[in-house]
């Protein structure tokens, strides 16, 4: 299986790679070429999980390989290639990772010949239902996200989720209509998709229009809402960025910070958002596009937090999914091109300005004094300008406080934090967290509050 260090060492083996004044391109395979990796129908889904690609969603040949509705795109020996990882008898919707196995949900019912019934998982090696098949009442998955280390599942008119040992019912009887996204986020599970209201476990109809988060209890609205459908949702920078076909709180794609909608810079233009992905420090964004900011996009189009970027000459057709790791971008969808290389519904944009080592980790130094009463001072450097989110928590993972929450420059900082939550009350004595979010991964340091 691919190695990290394989796949770096692999891109800067490109002839492309080796002037001083590379630029990022497209490609239709990680070190392309080879080419003809392409597949015969749409992926809907596409995960960088344990340094393979896996792709599912509506084909029956990746590359060469004979691969119904899922595969693997592993290195053999410095060659990529599709491996057949068992066939299913539908496609895939959506897939996330579950610890070192990969979670998939969908319209199948058969995977690799085991009976599972719209959602299974792969250990790396065999393919296994989640709870007993026939116990599953809902119908097609079409999104999955992971919660607190447990699987939530969505569809039309439903969401449900694990408990460790069978499948429960997330809304009660009586949600009409479909839930295309489901995400964590700040503590809260949110999903977004073609709906009016939610209702609660007591039986009564929360009005959300086309967005709601589930807080431990009740589903709740997100502000006023989306105006049309959401497509899609992930976690950027400390906020909670959706697409979708809506015009309001902000054409096509918005961000929630917990509280309020805001735009995420000057907005996009064109039809639809149908993907999303995170990758480093930038957003990647994807649907059906012709703009992004001041500039003309093909439908993929790339934010870094205060400008837009087009990837090139784009994709000729729509984008279905995005999938972002170390220096490479995935994309998939309706298209026969990425710029100007031939790439059958799916390709590989290549950025060696982004890897392992491209953007580092701020370091806490210290919380002084601690134990403390009544404040203490928190300090931390970075070692270039970058986002950073600061966030006090309780021993139940419930936010208290936010700190910190956009770029700060680069050298040393100094917040003081006076043991009061966002409202201004004053928090009792106990252990809290300090937790700071980075856009390579996040830091924990406790702190003692002794009055």
């Amino acid at each position: 299986m691919l190695q990290r260090s394989a796949l770096i060492a692999a891109l800067l083996l490109l002839p492309s790679l080796l002037l001083a004044d590379v630029v990022a391109e497209w490609h239709t395979g990680f070190n392309a070429p080879p080419s003809g990796l392409g597949l015969d129908g749409d992926p809907r889904a596409l995960l960088h999980h344990n340094d393979s690609l896996y792709c599912g969603g509506s084909f029956s040949q990746a590359g060469p390989t004979t691969s119904w509705f899922v595969s693997r795109l592993d290195d053999s020996f410095g060659t990529y290639e599709w491996i057949n990882i068992g066939d299913l008898n539908n496609r895939i919707d959506d897939m996330v990772a579950w610890g070192d196995s990969v979670l998939a949900g969908g319209r199948f019912t058969l995977a690799d010949g085991v009976t599972v019934n719209r959602v299974a998982v792969y250990d790396g090696a065999d393919w296994h239902p989640v709870g007993t098949p026939g116990a599953w009442s809902w119908g097609n998955v079409l999104s999955l996200t992971m919660h607190d280390g447990l699987p939530w599942a969505a569809g039309t008119d439903f969401v449900a989720r694990w408990t460790g040992s069978g499948w429960v019912d997330a809304v009660g009887s009586g949600l009409n209509g479909d839930v295309f996204a489901l995400e964590s986020f700040d503590g809260d599970v949110y999903m977004a998709g073609a709906f009016t209201s939610v209702p609660n476990l007591s039986g009564d109809p929360t009005i959300a229009a086309n967005i709601a988060r589930w807080d431990g209890a009740v589903w709740q609205a997100v502000g006023l809402g989306l105006d049309d459908t959401g497509y899609a949702m992930t976690e950027w920078q400390g906020n909670l960025v959706v697409g979708g076909v809506f015009g309001s709180p902000e054409p096509l794609l918005a961000k929630w910070s917990g509280t309020n909608w805001t735009a995420l810079g000057a907005g996009v233009v064109g039809q639809f958002v149908t993907a999303l992905a995170p990758w480093g420090g930038r957003i990647v964004v994807g649907g059906d596009l012709s703009g992004a900011g001041s500039v003309a996009v093909s439908d993929v189009a790339l934010f870094n937090g205060a400008v837009w970027s087009a990837m090139g000459d784009g994709v000729d057709g729509i984008v279905r999914a995005i999938s972002a790791q170390d220096g490479n971008v995935v994309v998939g969808g309706g298209f026969t091109m990425s710029g100007v290389v031939a790439s059958s519904h799916i390709g590989v944009w290549i950025d060696p300005s982004v890897g392992v080592e491209g953007l580092p980790e701020p370091i806490v130094l210290s919380a002084w004094p601690n134990p403390f009463n009544p404040t203490t001072t928190i300090k931390f450097s970075l070692s270039t300008s970058e986002w950073i989110r600061l966030d006090i928590h309780d021993l139940a993972g419930r936010r208290i406080r936010t700190l910190l929450n956009g770029f700060q420059t680069s050298g040393m900082h100094d917040i003081i934090w006076n043991g009061c939550d966002d409202n201004g009350q004053s928090q009792g004595s106990g252990t809290y967290l300090l937790r700071m979010q980075t856009p390579k991964g996040e830091q924990t340091h406790r702190l003692s509050l002794v009055k």
